[in-house]
């Protein structure tokens, strides 16, 4: 440290004692006074939380709490239902699909099998391998009928998931901010008139 900047730190007696904490060419601390004099902003003490206060946040914040939790719960257990509510009729139709293409499945065999039936024993082959080539086309186009009403079954219910979940992250959200607000304004209106 330079002589300078040590015998400005001693003090003025002479006593070797630190005058100030902190030196340098650049601060001045009679002009730091003015300036902190100058612009100082006083602001009151914040008041302490009395006692009653203290034990009427916590009984408030505990009564919004478990309100809250309760209000959640409900759409939590509604939701659910509402959930296995979809799958139930998603299986339900799933399983309808299947059992109408089985259903139209033997019947087509069932028609096929009586023309097969009903052609004269000297039948030409080409006609029965047509007949048969005609019946493998009408169970492809069975299926694929069957298909896209499972898929379209499948989109709908796709849908009526993500609504019925959308509904729900839009109602907790809305049920978090009320109470969020409700607690808010409880621990004013508690701060202000309990004393």
């Amino acid at each position: 440290m330079s002589e300078h900047v040590l015998s400005s730190l001693l003090d003025a007696h002479g006593d070797d004692t630190l005058a100030h904490a902190y030196a340098s060419k650049y601060y001045d601390p009679q002009k730091a006074h003015e300036y902190y004099e100058r612009t100082k902003v006083l602001t009151g003490r914040k008041p302490a939380t009395t006692k009653n206060q203290a034990v009427g946040l916590k009984y408030a914040n505990n009564q919004i709490s478990n309100a809250q939790k309760a209000e959640l719960e409900k759409l939590k257990t509604k939701r659910e239902a509402t959930l296995a509510d979809i799958q139930k009729r998603s299986k339900e139709t799933a399983e309808r699909i299947q059992a109408r293409l089985k259903e139209t499945i033997a019947a087509k065999a069932d028609a096929i099998l009586k023309r097969l039936e009903n052609l004269p024993e000297d039948t030409d082959p080409k006609i029965i391998a047509r007949l048969m080539q005609g019946h493998s086309k009408n169970v492809v186009k069975a299926r694929q009928q069957s298909q896209k009403a499972a898929q379209q079954a499948a989109d709908g219910f796709r849908k009526a998931f993500k609504k019925a979940r959308d509904e729900y992250t839009t109602n907790r959200n809305a049920i978090t901010k009320r109470y969020t607000s409700t607690q808010k304004t409880e621990e004013k209106n508690i701060r202000a008139y309990v004393r």
